[in-house]
């Protein structure tokens, strides 16, 4: 009796690591289609797989510009499960979330297909690289909107103005160097002013920053310099004639408070 139970145990044993040996070679005989990210502008993205016969489950876990766990409580600050579209591909699309050129999505992906464990592909990263027109090589149907352009035509939902701030474009902005004559409502005591040394509008990681600064902490400036002195405005070249709160015209190049 005792040799019959040993022998059970024994058999047991080999059939548990049989089932166990052909479960992982059928995952790791599993070859997964490469996930295709497409970035949009202004804001967007999609994920895409060709058809891939049984797959039961296709999740997608990211965070933008830090690493993601692979434990099951971290969802990212991007996430999505890629359904079946009717072109038999499997798709995920984001229509809010704005990403920037450099940005890098790291991110694991949990599978699922009949016939195979699940299992889970981690340490994956995309860097974008390109902002795709979303509506590119699609015929454009031009809605009605009330917003006007000054040349051509503008249609609605199309997008007529985009800058990322990568840096300052000269050619969409102009800073002003002019102080605003009486007549404004509000008389404000101030100056636009297109300083080298000490600007007021910089470009920061993908923002435009304005930032006033007092004129006596200008260099050669002082407390003393802006109740007597001259602001010239020649040398930045203005050409605007500005007035004092009296309506005396002062000149075209110098202002005195």
């Amino acid at each position: 009796m005792a040799v019959d139970s040993a022998r059970r145990v024994t058999g047991y044993t080999v059939l548990i690591l049989l089932v166990i040996f052909a479960s992982v070679s059928a995952q790791s005989e599993y070859n997964l289609p490469a996930l295709k990210i497409e970035v949009f502008k202004p804001k967007g993205y999609k994920l895409s797989l060709p058809y891939i016969p049984n797959l039961l489950l296709y999740i997608f876990r990211g965070n933008i510009n830090k690493p993601i766990d692979t434990d099951s409580t971290a969802f990212g600050t991007i996430s999505g499960q890629l359904a079946q579209v009717p072109n038999g591909r499997f798709e995920y699309e984001d229509r809010e979330t704005q990403l920037k050129l450099g940005d890098v999505i790291n991110y694991y992906l949990m599978v699922s297909v009949a016939g195979f464990d699940t299992f889970v592909e981690n340490n994956l990263s995309y860097t974008v690289t390109e902002l795709k027109d979303r509506n590119a090589g699609k015929p454009m149907k031009c809605l009605p909107t009330i917003t006007r352009v000054r040349e051509g035509k503008a249609c609605g939902g199309q997008v007529i103005f985009e800058d990322d701030f990568s840096t300052f474009k000269e050619d969409m902005w102009q800073i002003e160097n002019y102080i605003p004559i009486s007549s404004h409502p509000e008389h404000p005591f101030v100056s636009y002013q297109d300083l080298i040394y000490h600007p007021v509008v910089t470009i920061y990681n993908g923002s435009l920053k304005i930032t006033p600064i007092l004129q006596e902490r200008i260099n050669n400036f002082d407390n003393d310099t802006i109740a007597h002195g001259e602001l010239d405005f020649d040398r930045v070249g203005v050409h605007r004639v500005v007035r004092n709160a009296t309506g005396r015209l002062l000149g075209q190049t110098s202002y005195r408070p």
